[in-house]
């Protein structure tokens, strides 16, 4: 499968770069989760396109693009809402990636703005200052006994364990744990995520994600095993995915932080808050 080149989008495009971002986070996370999922799928009608998922005891929506005009947003929405039944939970994406959706629309239409969490906010790396020159650190050795590998498709023998290690680390739950691996490996053979995986021997330790596709580098992921924490395990694959991201054309990176230990890595790393953004939800 060929992977297209893609254009990176300029630091000065602001609202471009945190558009693509806001996508990258949150509908191809979700559209890639529906990949080995029965009960989801992606839907395009002539107003909106959105991901559709319904459970044994669930049935929810996440509306992506409204696809009509502007001034057509609020009846198109009050019809998508009518269509579905009782008990259906909708979410939107509010902010520069759904510029259609404003809060009045949304609040008439009965929505309320989720209470905000870390992964609404967009924090921003610099690797390259204005003049072209690489300021971000790009050669970091792991510990002693760590070895950093490349992984950049699904038939790679290490593939296996970069599923396995997010899955451990975050404790995932059985169903979304089996769904995984072909999310990955669609983002991996179709878009060109890139992945770096530490070991220890034969022990697999640590994970980082880069994810460039729309033409924002986001660092989709990162992960280290309990024990091999606060060892500069992930300041190393930052930088090696700095390196990365630096050989594509990128001049900035974009991450959201999952916890309060995420947040203070990547703060302690030269990242800064540069965008919140909101999510909407209503339950019919």
């Amino acid at each position: 499968m060929t992977i297209q080149p893609v254009t990176p989008i300029p630091r000065t495009s602001t609202t471009a770069l945190l558009s693509a971002f806001i996508k990258s986070a949150c509908w191809d996370e979700r559209t890639s989760m529906s990949f080995a999922n029965p009960s989801a799928t992606i839907i395009t009608t002539p107003s909106f396109t959105y991901h559709y998922q319904k459970g044994a005891k669930f049935t929810h929506i996440f509306i992506y693009d409204h696809i009509g005009a502007e001034e057509d947003m609020q009846g198109d929405l009050a019809g998508i809402l009518e269509g579905l039944g009782k008990g259906v939970k909708v979410w939107v994406d509010g902010g520069v990636a759904s510029p259609h959706a404003t809060p009045s629309i949304l609040e008439q239409a009965g929505f309320t703005k989720r209470e905000f969490t870390h992964t609404d906010v967009a924090r921003l790396l610099e690797m390259v200052d204005t003049h072209g020159t690489t300021i971000a650190p790009t050669s970091i050795p792991p510990p002693e006994g760590v070895t950093i590998h490349e992984i950049t498709s699904s038939t790679d023998p290490r593939f296996a364990a970069r599923c396995d290690i997010e899955s451990d680390v975050f404790v995932y739950i059985p169903t979304h744990a089996s769904h995984l691996p072909a999310a990955l490996a669609e983002m991996t053979d179709r878009y060109g995520d890139y992945h770096l995986l530490a070991t220890a021997g034969e022990e697999t330790v640590a994970y980082m994600t880069l994810r460039v596709h729309r033409g924002v580098a986001y660092l989709q992921g990162s992960g280290v095993a309990e024990a091999w924490r606060k060892k500069g395990i992930t300041k190393a694959l930052l930088a090696r995915t700095v390196t990365k991201a630096v050989e594509l054309g990128f001049e900035v990176m974009l991450t959201a932080g999952c916890d309060d230990d995420a947040v203070g890595a990547w703060t302690a790393m030269g990242f800064k808050e540069v965008y919140t953004y909101s999510t909407w939800e209503i339950q019919l």
